[in-house]
C-alpha cells in the first residue's frame, strides 16, 4: 500500500509540473507577445507547481485518513494554499538565486510583493487552485489508485524519476558551465585591458581621463564580440534553457558581461525575431 501511495505521488507531481509548465507558457507567451518555453528545466515541467499540489494532495490524504476532509471549510482550504505556496515561492526563489545566482520569475512590478519573489495575485491564485484540487481533483486521485494496476503506478512513477534525473543533471550542468564562461571570459577581458592600459598610458603620458574612455570602450567591444562568439558555439538546448532566466545577480563587474551575453542569447530566439519583423513591416506601413 505504501508504495502505491508513493509511485502515485510521483505521478501526480509531474502531472501537475506539466500543467504548470503548460499555464506558465501560455500565459508568458500571451503577455510578451511570442512563444516563451517556461520553467527551470529542459522539459515541459514546472517543478514548483508539481510540489506545490503534490502538498495539497498529501494533505488532503491525511485529513482523509483522520476523518477531517469533509470538514474542512473553502476559506480554511484557502489560507492553507496561500501560505504554503508563498513559503515555497519565496524559499524556492532564494535557493535558486543562491545556487545559480539567478532568477527565473520577478514579481517586482506587481502589486505588494515581497523582494520580487512572491506577490499577493500569485499567491491568491495559489490558494484558490488549492481549493479546486480539494474539491475537485482529490476525488480522481482516490479513482486512479483504485483504477490503475500497482505495477502500472510503478512504472510510470519510476520512468517520470528517469527523466526528471536526467533533465535536472542537464540543466544544472548547462548553468554551471554558463557561470565557468564567465568568469573566463571577464578574465580575459580584463587580462587584455590591463595591457592595453599600459601600453596607451606609455604612448599618452599624463592624459589619464582620455586612456581611462578608451580603455572602457574597448572593454565594451571586446565582451560583445566574446559574447558573440560563445552565444554562437551554443547549441540550441542551452540557449532555450539560459532564455528562460529573468535576471541575473552575480557580481557587479561580471553582471555587466553577463547582460552583454544576455542580449545576444535573446538574439538567437526565433520568435523574438519574428515579433520585431512583424514590428518594423508594421511601421513601414503606417509611414506609407
Amino acid at each position: 500500500m505504501d508504495r502505491i501511495f508513493l509511485s502515485g505521488y510521483v505521478i501526480w507531481f509531474f502531472i501537475f509540473s506539466l500543467i504548470g509548465w503548460i499555464f506558465e507558457t501560455v500565459y508568458c507567451s500571451i503577455k510578451d507577445g511570442f512563444y516563451q518555453n517556461r520553467g527551470f528545466l529542459y522539459g515541459p515541467v514546472c517543478p514548483i507547481y508539481g510540489l506545490g499540489a503534490l502538498l495539497a494532495i498529501v494533505i488532503a490524504d491525511v485529513a482523509n485518513y483522520h476523518g477531517y476532509y469533509d470538514r474542512f471549510a473553502a476559506w480554511q482550504i484557502f489560507v492553507i494554499g496561500y501560505v504554503f505556496s508563498a513559503v515555497l515561492e519565496y524559499s524556492a526563489h532564494c535557493l535558486l538565486e543562491k545556487k545559480f545566482h539567478a532568477t527565473w520569475w520577478d514579481y517586482s512590478e506587481m502589486p505588494l510583493n515581497l523582494h520580487g519573489r512572491i506577490c499577493v495575485p500569485a499567491s491568491t491564485l495559489f490558494g484558490l487552485s488549492y481549493m479546486f484540487i480539494f474539491k475537485y481533483v482529490y476525488p480522481l486521485v482516490l479513482g486512479m489508485r483504485n483504477g490503475l494496476m500497482p505495477q502500472v503506478q510503478e512504472a510510470l512513477a519510476m520512468l517520470f524519476v528517469v527523466i526528471l534525473a536526467i533533465d535536472t543533471t542537464l540543466t544544472v550542468t548547462t548553468l554551471k558551465s554558463f557561470e565557468q564562461e564567465m568568469v573566463s571570459m571577464d578574465e580575459v577581458v580584463n587580462t587584455n585591458m590591463i595591457a592595453l592600459s599600459k601600453l596607451l598610458k606609455e604612448k599618452r603620458s599624463g592624459d589619464d581621463q582620455e586612456v581611462s574612455e578608451g580603455v572602457e570602450k574597448t572593454r565594451a567591444q571586446m565582451a560583445a564580440d566574446m559574447a558573440k562568439r560563445i552565444v554562437a558555439n551554443m547549441s540550441s538546448f542551452r540557449v532555450s534553457a539560459l532564455n528562460r532566466i529573468k535576471k541575473y545577480s552575480y557580481p557587479k563587474f561580471l553582471n555587466i558581461r553577463i547582460e552583454t551575453l544576455r542580449r545576444e542569447i535573446m538574439a538567437r530566439n526565433p520568435f523574438i525575431k519574428r515579433k520585431k519583423s512583424q514590428s518594423l513591416k508594421k511601421t513601414d506601413e503606417d509611414k506609407e
